[in-house]
């Protein structure tokens, strides 16, 4: 059965966003169906509402361009690194180099014409070059050497942080395909499921966080750089990509608006995978509660983060941590630094060479693959070739911060998926409560689509964790049932033998399958 779209925006939103009178752009909205009456007055969020006055801020549209600093389009902008990926022992030979292209051009070559085919080639052989120490390249060169068209943009928070923004685009297709990835994690990983969104006439967009190099923000700005958690990911990152995706098509349906203006909205689909599935649903609620324009359609939510309960070595760290956390008071105050091997880290250079070492060198890469996969409680992700990725370096590497980890453990501790816990104190400063936001007690107010995806063999986001949220939603519209209001449109699917990493991965054949069925529904 298909459902209406809701609007892409609000009449308001799209005039502040493109300065453009409302009379112009009322025929690209149509009308707007109300999911929900009366949902102020209900007790699940109730105590809540006081956020509408208090909660962190979301950036707004800007009333003027402003230029991304220098730092930010020169990395985007540079060509590859000339700097071979290699460890302590093991490095290339110009034999294996010239094997490796080899390979990769016979696999090129028996592709043919199929676009998704030839991807799948191509990845095969940025696979090989990497194994076999190729250069250092970001999401830009992968893209373009797919023989994909790319362009670049960069969205401004209200906090002043920078989040680059790569489109690859489709201008004509009314369905936009945004996708945010999770943690240690940037737009590499999507870049394979490009191709196969590109065949299904999506028009994507590739959005990054703070936790991605360059790190960049307006030297105005106050306070230490890594001092967020998940809540700043969603409710800044998440809201200043979207109205930059929003200013862009925006601007173009009206250039390219013929007349028929009631055919001029557009769908706009979420993917989201780990820890951006957590602060979507933050971002998201926000707008929902203060009552303010998402403009999503569909979230596709691939291992969704909020109900994680880590297992094996992984859930052990975990729980030391915690126990750590009890002891001196101030550990929970030191919140502002990075957690990974950035090029500001003295010791990632020579853990980079080790891991390369291990992963590389036979038999060690069959030891270094069996202790990851101990590590992470059985996951079968393919976790040593992500590591030998070649943005996996002291340039390219992403980060995750401090309070990030500290809002992960709170909410293993707490067994609910809520805003961060600053304490009771600074709570009723930011909340005006004594506890954070429960972000899984008011889906009530949920007004998309949301599709879940699981790996059978994901022990980080494991399918019992998905189906916490999918558990939510079922409650949620027992009490919407009881109102008379209409049920949150969503399904659930556990997809066998995949791990992790694997539910996003444009080489996996059932992960694509699965993405390109959620993402062909048609709302228009």
């Amino acid at each position: 059965m298909k459902a209406k779209m809701p609007a892409a925006t609000t009449i308001r939103h799209i005039a502040q966003v493109a300065s453009i009178t409302p009379a112009k752009l009322f025929p690209l909205l149509g009308k707007r169906k109300r999911p929900l009456s009366g949902l102020p007055a209900q007790a699940a969020y109730a105590k809540h509402a006081k956020l509408l006055a208090i909660s962190a801020k979301v950036a707004k549209p800007e009333s003027k361009a402003v230029e991304p600093p220098e730092k930010l389009v020169k990395y985007f902008q540079a060509g590859p690194v000339n700097k071979r990926r290699q460890g302590f022992f093991t490095k290339p030979t110009e034999r294996q180099i010239k094997q490796a292209q080899e390979t990769s051009q016979q696999s090129a070559d028996q592709a043919g014409g199929n676009a998704a085919t030839a991807a799948k080639a191509k990845s095969a052989e940025a696979a090989d070059k990497g194994s076999a120490g190729n250069v250092f390249r970001n999401v830009i060169h992968e893209l373009r050497d797919r023989n994909l068209p790319v362009e670049m943009h960069y969205a401004h928070t209200e906090d002043q942080y920078w989040i680059p923004v790569v489109r690859i685009p489709a201008k004509e297709s009314r369905r936009k395909l945004v996708m945010h990835l999770g943690m240690f994690d940037d737009l590499w990983s999507a870049a394979s499921l490009v191709p196969f969104a590109r065949e299904d006439g999506l028009d994507v967009f590739l959005i990054g966080n703070r936790n991605c190099p360059p790190f960049v923000r307006d030297p105005a700005a106050a306070g230490e750089y890594f001092d967020y958690s998940i809540d700043e990911l969603g409710l800044q990152d998440f809201k200043a990509a979207d109205v930059l995706v929003n200013h862009v098509v925006t601007q173009e349906l009206v250039d390219m608006s013929t007349g028929n203006d009631s055919k001029q909205a557009f769908e706009h689909i979420k993917l989201v995978h780990s820890m951006a599935g957590a602060a979507v649903m933050i971002y998201l609620t926000d707008c929902l509660i203060k009552g303010e324009p998402h403009g999503i359609s569909q979230i596709i939510a691939a291992g969704p983060a909020g109900f994680q309960r880590p297992k094996g070595l992984l859930g052990a760290g975990s729980q030391i941590l915690r126990l750590l956390l009890r002891i001196p008071p101030h550990w929970q105050t030191i919140t502002a630094f990075p957690i990974g091997l950035t090029e500001e880290t003295l010791i990632s250079e020579p853990i980079f060479k080790a891991l390369y070492d291990v992963t590389s060198l036979k038999p060690l890469d069959k030891v270094a693959a069996l202790a990851l996969r101990t590590l992470l409680a059985g996951d079968t992700s393919k976790w040593a070739d992500a590591i030998r990725r070649e943005h996996y370096n002291p340039a390219g590497m992403p980060v995750v911060t401090w309070k990030i980890l500290l809002h992960l453990l709170q909410q293993i501790k707490s067994r609910k998926f809520a805003r961060f816990d600053y304490g009771k104190d600074k709570n009723q400063e930011v909340y005006r409560d004594d506890e954070p936001l429960d972000v899984a007690a008011v889906y009530d107010l949920l007004d998309v689509r949301i599709d879940f995806v699981a790996g059978a063999k994901d022990s980080i986001v494991s399918p019992k964790a998905v189906q916490k949220h999918v558990d939510a939603i079922l409650k949620a519209n027992e009490r919407r049932a009881a109102r008379g209001d209409a049920p949150i449109e969503w399904t659930y699917e556990v997809l066998p033998e995949l791990g992790h990493l694997d539910i996003i991965d444009g080489d996996n054949d059932a992960a694509v399958a699965c993405l390109r069925k959620h993402w062909q529904r048609e709302y228009l």
